[in-house]
């Protein structure tokens, strides 16, 4: 279509909107009417195919059958047992009787058919949440019921997301309009700069929201949806669950207000550039009405599509956003129940979230009809997001290069005796620039390495005095953890003789232990009762190193001595020993409860979290991208059977499918990634892809690709798709940083490689052991910000090559 055709029409829309708004309100009222009444059909089919696929992912194991067989078992011999007609039975007939009750109802209930035709029986109680009974959790009157569980917990889920998209969206459509008549204002770069940060799903700023306003500022609860105990007056139990909610809420707008605005602020852009709204403007239309009838109308589908399709992700990601906050919804239900192994709440969380996407689907396609009558039934930023992204891959390749992955492994699922020189929970060195009070820092000397002095000197033919001495400088202010000594001894018949003195900066000198040491012996400070009577305190620490003179227990700073002084009683006999502090910190990551390095999943994590995201990214954009693309050009049947797939997959909910497949089948993160790439091609994406399309299909520039015979395959690939580019840019970029956190969501559930050390599980393993409210920051935020870290990169260089690809931006 020509500029002036456009113009004309533009120019007869303007003129004619008054006669025709009744017979446009008479045609849209009657399209809309069949239309629904085909999507509802159609929706009802899709939901009906995607619960039963879920079915199918959930039974491949046998869970289904376990869940049924495990009720008949319990029944029936809770029945018999109960039965007082059986009780004069001696037990093999008991057990008889029971093994034929059992039999006879697995039969009725089809237990021994075929396992497609088994399935097909499982599905009518699937679509009534007819789940049985849980097997562990309950609801909180009680009940286990599967159905009375997940119906009680989802109230708390539709009020935070509903409160939180409804929010999202009104403030980012007119945010967006607002930017796009001022763009290159302070406020407009502001949102643009902060638009890459976006890449990070909820529970990642959740995180940051509870350490600021729980942990440090204390005037907003950790979690929950009310006080404990709940307020009895109505108002004050509504302002209570309103404080509870801000937190959570809070973390899923600014996980997604910024990306919505700058999207929606391009679309508008873009399109009051179009020569229709030139024409309305010369027509002396108001600013406000050539917003509304040229801009926003127009971009409208593409807007609600887009905020549907966030509508989708947000709901499949909600359940580490509740786990996060204890926020009493479907979310942290499913997380619990995973930990529980709870499979009928698992598989009817999964069917919820079926629903609940489905109908947002159904909504999608009812609005987008009613705004859309076309819809009838048949730079600076380049450079530092490529540093960012330059420096983890070469961290990546030292991660590789230095630690093998039979060694990353082994080190990962080590325990106390790979990890023995380190301290539990300690935090990084680096904490000492920032604290005014200095903690002491691990370290570990032997005489095997030179680092301790050794001087052994022959008393007679077979008696060797074996002299040992470490003297180091404490300038501390607190007190280390523990101290041990590990000896190696190396004798025939007769074991050596230690004695240990320990001599203060104030020259006292504490006699340590008097002991034998066998091949291997271990002397640990803290726990040895002599030298607790010796000092006569039960803090061996302190006594070591506080002056017992001080009312409050200091450390006295300067030199420190620990000479050993060993006696062996055989020719040929030796005596090693290794001394190690304990401190409060460690290296340049920290520990965990483990006494783990946590700079080993810090460093070997880079390699994890750039393949997986790079794989899923490259497996699933490019062939959406041309999916969606043919789809919509060649419409018909094409069109309908890649919806008709794309609806079926978004009513399968994304998270919850990759949690069943953890859960019941392997955590590999190779399958993990299979499962993300097959899910990810028809995923959400397709739908914002087509809808952009449709706009592109009716430009002038296509019709004359037509009219000079280009062939489908030549507009598709050299008009539409680059066409779409500068759109699409930002989401492909990013979307290596949203496979990235996918990667680490899985892993902070539970349901990450148990073999492989990543960041994610780095999370989980300090959400485990309650870090954040025991004051471990540093075990959560050091992860945190290398998954920031990551989503900025791919973020920035994605917004930059934006502006690249896209002339109309350059300036905006």
């Amino acid at each position: 279509m020509s500029s002036k055709s456009l113009a004309a029409n533009a120019e007869t829309q303007v003129r004619s909107e008054p006669t025709a708004k009744k017979s446009f309100d008479d045609s849209t009222l009657i399209r809309m009417t069949k239309y629904t009444g085909i999507r509802l059909v159609t929706m009802a089919i899709t939901v009906t195919i995607g619960v039963y696929l879920t079915i199918l992912i959930a039974n491949m194991g046998g869970y289904v059958d376990t869940i049924m067989r495990n009720e008949i078992r319990d029944n029936t011999t809770q029945s018999i047992l109960a039965n007082p007609s059986f009780r004069t039975l001696s037990t093999e007939a008991k057990q008889r009787l029971i093994q034929e009750k059992i039999t006879s109802e697995e039969n009725r209930l089809g237990l021994n058919q075929p396992f497609a035709v088994r399935s097909l029986g499982y599905l009518t109680n699937a679509l009534t949440l007819n789940l049985g009974r849980a097997m562990q959790m309950t609801s909180d009157q009680g009940s286990k019921e599967v159905r009375l569980i997940l119906l009680e917990r989802l109230p708390a889920t539709l009020l935070l997301t509903g409160t939180s998209e409804l929010f999202l969206f009104f403030v980012s459509v007119f945010v967006a309009l607002a930017l796009s008549r001022k763009y290159g204002g302070w406020f407009d770069k502001f949102t643009i700069a902060l638009s890459p940060t976006s890449a990070a799903p909820p529970w990642f700023y959740g995180i940051f929201l509870i350490l600021i306003f729980a942990a440090v500022l204390r005037v907003l609860p950790f979690g929950g949806l009310v006080d404990v105990p709940p307020p009895d007056n109505k108002i004050d139990y509504a302002l209570s669950v309103l404080k509870h909610l801000i937190l959570p809420a809070a973390s899923v707008i600014i996980a997604s207000i910024f990306l919505s605005i700058y999207t929606w602020r391009t679309f508008f852009l873009i399109f009051s550039s179009e020569d229709y709204v030139e024409v309305a403007k010369a027509k002396g239309l108001s600013p406000r009405d050539v917003e509304q009838r040229y801009i926003l109308r127009p971009t409208l589908p593409t807007i609600i599509t887009s905020f549907a399709l966030l509508a989708i992700t947000l709901w499949t990601g909600f359940t580490l956003t509740e786990t996060i906050f204890l926020w009493p919804g479907l979310g942290i239900t499913i997380y619990r129940a995973i930990g529980l192994y709870d499979t009928p709440v698992i598989v009817g969380s999964t069917i919820i979230y079926a629903y609940l996407l489905a109908i947002t689907v159904l909504l999608l396609d009812f609005i987008y009809a009613l705004v859309d009558p076309r819809v009838k039934i048949g730079g600076g930023g380049a450079v530092l997001g490529l540093s960012i992204i330059l420096g983890l891959l070469l961290v990546a390749v030292y991660a590789l290069v230095t630690i093998p992955y039979d060694e990353a492994v082994r080190l990962w699922r080590g325990g106390e005796d790979v990890w023995y020189l380190n301290p539990k929970y300690a935090a990084p060195s680096w904490v000492n620039f920032f604290s005014i009070k200095k903690a002491p820092v691990s370290f570990a000397v032997s005489t095997a390495d030179g680092t301790m002095s050794k001087t052994v000197t022959p008393s007679s033919e077979d008696i060797a005095t074996t002299d040992i001495k470490y003297s180091f400088d404490y300038q501390y202010d607190t007190f280390p953890q523990e101290m041990i000594l590990y000896y190696t001894a190396t004798f025939k018949d007769k074991l050596p003789f230690a004695s240990v003195l320990w001599t203060t900066p104030d020259g006292r000198k504490i006699k340590i232990a008097n002991m034998a040491v066998d091949r291997r012996t271990a002397f640990r400070f803290s726990q040895d009762p002599k030298l607790q009577k010796t000092l006569k305190t039960n803090d061996v620490m302190e006594g070591l190193f506080a002056d017992p003179k001080a009312e409050t227990p200091t450390p006295v700073k300067g030199i420190y001595t620990l000479e050993i002084i060993g006696t062996t009683f055989e020719s040929g006999s030796t005596l090693d020993t290794q001394y190690v502090s304990h401190g409060e910190l460690y290296g340049l990551a920290g520990t965990d409860k483990y006494r783990r390095d946590l700079m080993l999943p810090l460093l070997y994590g880079t390699p994890i979290a750039l393949a997986f995201g790079l794989l899923a990214a490259i497996g699933t954009a490019v062939l959406t991208m041309s999916i969606a693309a043919i789809g919509t050009w060649n419409g018909g049947w094409v069109d309908g059977l890649i919806q008709r797939i794309t609806e079926i997959n978004l009513v399968l909910p994304f998270l919850a499918i990759l949690i069943m497949v953890g859960t019941f089948y392997s955590r590999s993160i190779w399958l993990m990634l299979g499962v993300t790439i097959v899910l990810g091609i028809f995923g959400a994406t397709i739908k914002t892809y087509r809808a952009v399309f449709l706009q592109s299909k009716e430009s002038s520039y296509i019709e004359a690709a037509r009219a000079y015979g280009a062939s489908n395959s030549r507009i598709i690939f050299n008009y539409l798709i680059p066409r779409m580019i500068p759109l699409l840019i930002p989401a492909l970029v990013s979307s290596v940083a949203a496979f990235v956190f996918l990667e680490a969501s899985l892993a902070v559930l539970g349901l990450g490689d148990p073999v492989l050390p990543t960041w994610g599980k780095v999370i989980n393993d300090a959400f485990t052991d309650g870090a954040l409210y025991q004051g471990r920051y540093y075990w959560v935020l050091q992860p945190a910000m290398l998954l920031m870290l990551t989503g900025l990169g791919f973020a920035m260089l994605g917004f930059a090559l934006d502006r690249v690809f896209n002339p109309k931006l350059r300036d905006m």
